[in-house]
């Protein structure tokens, strides 16, 4: 799905943003945060990755009557090299006639795994990010569990952001275990936004309004930093920060 700027703008190759969608979620995932950057100026880019279907959940939803927030296929190496391919093509379509003057990569939850992968994170399975972007933004980031062991985002040079929420909970079912992957990161354009209140699933677009408010200001906010070359500490009403 492809978000063209809300507004014509002069120049022909507009900043860029590529999305990568969590486990289960359906093709309207993140529209949130995708419609906000096309109104200010970005041109959005929605892979649809082979796991993305609601399919992947029903035999839990009949079982348990809801959705769960994690799953065995967030570490399978089969599926995460399908999502490398399809970062492949999507990055393709990006920069076939232009290279956009920023280009960022985001997602959540697996999609977040996808962006640090690319990023330079290493993974306990074979496949290696290739750093072609100018910015990160992981939502749901995952900390030490069955993707990534202690150490594995020593690598990730470029400029970061991180969000989770307090009740947002990583394996181990703390939210900390997420926030830990922040302390890893090496110093220089790294950001943790850790919002009050926020789930698992209002920061991938279902539920609360003002969690989506406060994602879309933190992330318009970072990328317009990186576009500007002026890092500034950020400050937020109900969200902790943390900068290195």
């Amino acid at each position: 799905r492809v978000v063209e700027p809300a507004r014509p703008q002069a120049r022909a190759c507009p900043p860029t943003i590529i999305v990568s969608r969590g486990l289960g979620t359906g093709e309207n995932a993140l529209r949130y945060l995708t419609t906000a950057l096309s109104q200010a100026g970005y041109r959005a880019i929605v892979m649809r990755h082979v796991d993305g279907g609601r399919t992947l959940f029903q035999g839990r939803l009949v079982r348990e009557g809801r959705l769960r927030a994690r799953t065995a296929g967030e570490g399978d190496p089969g599926e995460n090299r399908l999502r490398a391919l399809d970062l492949d093509a999507a990055y393709d379509f990006a920069t076939k006639s232009c290279r956009p003057p920023l280009l960022a990569l985001a997602g959540h939850a697996n999609g977040a795994a996808t962006t640090m992968i690319e990023a330079g994170a290493k993974p306990r399975f074979a496949v290696t990010g290739k750093d072609r972007f100018d910015a990160y933004v992981a939502l749901s980031p995952q900390g030490v569990g069955r993707v990534f062991a202690a150490g594995a985002w020593a690598g990730i040079k470029k400029p970061t952001l991180m969000i989770t929420g307090t009740r947002d909970p990583g394996e181990g079912g703390s939210w900390r275990n997420r926030a830990a992957a922040f302390d890893n990161l090496p110093a220089g354009q790294k950001r943790l936004a850790v919002i009050a209140g926020a789930t698992h699933f209002a920061l991938g677009g279902l539920g609360s309004g003002a969690t989506k408010q406060k994602v879309v200001a933190l992330v318009a906010e970072f990328l317009s930093q990186v576009a500007a070359k002026s890092w500034k500490p950020a400050t937020h009403a109900g969200v902790e920060i943390r900068e290195k």
